[in-house]
């Protein structure tokens, strides 16, 4: 089995660092970087979220992963979600955590604009992305438009079969269970887990408490 974990929107592959070092043992491991985020090579201008569904397709299809299950967090459960609604070949399951769902173009526009507070963690960004950190608002919004203008409907999800884990932190302040609950419901395919006592941001999370969330998603 092989096992693809993708970041969340400003972030990078550094970030599941303490998540795969607990489960590196179980599975093929594949950590990326999105397009201009992190260490990643791959430059693009205006991001979009098709973008990036190409992009861990492309590389999905390049390594021959015939029973992959991504593991996204936020941003990257969301694209997770993307290729199990196209039924992407090979794609085994898809877990997703603390990914929100309840999305529209005023909703966008809300967390767009949140971004322009964020000018304090430039030094933490340059640390993490590098030369990426000079565009990464810049992209970051693009992204969010695209997913506004365009959101996941869940009567497109009725006859995919690709089995979906929702994880929520009990103690997320982004991501609703209820949202969760309304996108689930009625489909025997998803399932939902919350993690208890957990918060929305994936680097305050329990590491012990996520990986095992995990293994039990996997069986």
């Amino acid at each position: 089995m092989d096992i693809l974990f993708l970041h969340g929107a400003l972030g990078c592959k550094k970030h599941w660092e303490p998540i795969v070092s607990l489960l590196s043992s179980q599975s093929n491991i594949h950590v990326l970087d999105f397009p201009s985020h992190g260490d990643s090579n791959v430059s693009l201008n205006k991001i979009q979220l098709c973008d990036l569904v190409d992009f861990v397709r492309d590389y999905i299809l390049k390594h021959q992963l015939n029973n992959v299950t991504i593991v996204g967090y936020s941003l990257g459960g969301y694209v997770g979600l993307k290729l199990a609604e196209e039924q992407l070949p090979g794609l085994e399951k898809v877990i997703t955590i603390a990914t929100k769902l309840n999305w529209n173009k005023e909703i966008a526009s809300q967390e767009i604009e949140q971004l322009s507070k964020l000018e304090h963690l430039i030094p933490k960004f340059e640390k993490e992305h590098g030369s990426n950190a000079l565009t990464l608002i810049k992209n970051t919004s693009t992204i969010l438009k695209s997913i506004g203008e365009s959101p996941l409907i869940k009567s497109e999800f009725a006859n995919v079969k690709v089995p979906i884990c929702m994880m929520v932190g009990e103690n997320d302040t982004m991501v609703t269970q209820a949202e969760i609950d309304e996108f689930i419901e009625g489909n025997p395919f998803m399932d939902k887990i919350v993690l208890p006592e957990q918060p929305h941001l994936l680097q305050k999370m329990n590491a012990s408490v996520l990986s095992q969330s995990i293994l039990d998603c996997l069986k």
